[in-house]
């Protein structure tokens, strides 16, 4: 393991265009904005102001990016999946709107963007897609690109509650496309160890009168517990962490804010 931020990027290569339809359904992007009604965008987008600049660092096809735009915010998408940044750019991001979006893993942030940001979103769980030392240089980005009293949005999964309750399989609500009739399911492989890489395997099937077609798109997960997040958070730099952790819950939102001098033992082990 190198310590890259997205170590299996290309895996959502080839599933940028499905990622695309299934997030472009109604249902969808209405919990990109709300998620659980606890801990949402919504929540971090309700404490900057109208207008403000905002990044959505795990932007996958960039519809959320064209709602923040629409509502009227300054924003910009980045993804670690040029897949997923070329589908964004074929859908809704023509001409000068494509320079809107960038390709860089979040370690790189600083390096990628001169500009700063009111707000940084990591949603979709996609933090989960870091190793433990890939996380902190992710965070690290992240927070490089942040205003002063910046905030980070971000939410995840509690893994520790997936596998006591054996979580193996999530489906999806099908959807009746031009296609046909699509359903996506979400199988979990277990390894022994909490901290072992875990495989979510993405399962896309769809029935039409002509055939049916089934197609599997395997992603690694490294889960991390809500301490640990807590914990590389305040090593980063963040503090006035606001959570909807609670216990025997599957997902989570946290809301960070970006300190206005330096947190007192930033950079200590932890």
């Amino acid at each position: 393991m190198t310590g890259d931020a997205l170590p299996s990027k290309s895996a959502f290569d080839p599933l940028a265009e499905h990622w695309y339809r299934f997030m472009s359904t109604a249902p969808q992007r209405e919990f990109a904005l709300r998620g659980d009604g606890i801990c949402g965008v919504e929540n971090a987008l309700a404490r900057i102001r109208p207008g403000a600049t905002v990044l959505d660092c795990a932007c996958g096809p960039g519809l959320l990016v064209l709602d923040l735009l629409a509502r009227g915010y300054n924003a910009y998408g980045l993804d670690g999946s040029a897949g997923m940044i070329d589908t964004a750019r074929r859908h809704g991001f023509p001409g000068k709107m494509s320079k809107r979006l960038f390709v860089a893993e979040w370690q790189h942030l600083p390096e990628k963007l001169r500009r700063r940001f009111d707000l940084v979103i990591c949603s979709g769980a996609s933090l989960h897609h870091c190793p433990g030392d890939g996380m902190v240089a992710a965070l690290r980005g992240m927070y490089a690109v942040l205003k002063p009293g910046g905030l980070l949005f971000l939410d995840g999964q509690d893994w520790e509650v997936n596998r006591r309750n054996s979580v193996h399989y999530w489906a999806y609500p099908s959807d009746q496309t031009e296609d046909g009739r699509v359903t996506w399911l979400l199988h979990t492989h277990y390894p022994r160890y909490f901290h072992q890489a875990h495989t979510v395997e993405i399962i896309i099937m769809c029935e039409n009168a002509q055939a049916n077609a089934v197609q599997h798109f395997p992603v690694t997960i490294f889960p991390f517990r809500f301490r640990e997040l807590a914990r590389r958070l305040k090593r980063v730099g963040f503090d006035e962490l606001e959570t909807s952790s609670r216990e025997g819950a599957f997902t989570f939102g946290v809301i960070a804010h970006k300190a206005r001098g330096r947190w007192p033992g930033a950079e200590t082990q932890g």
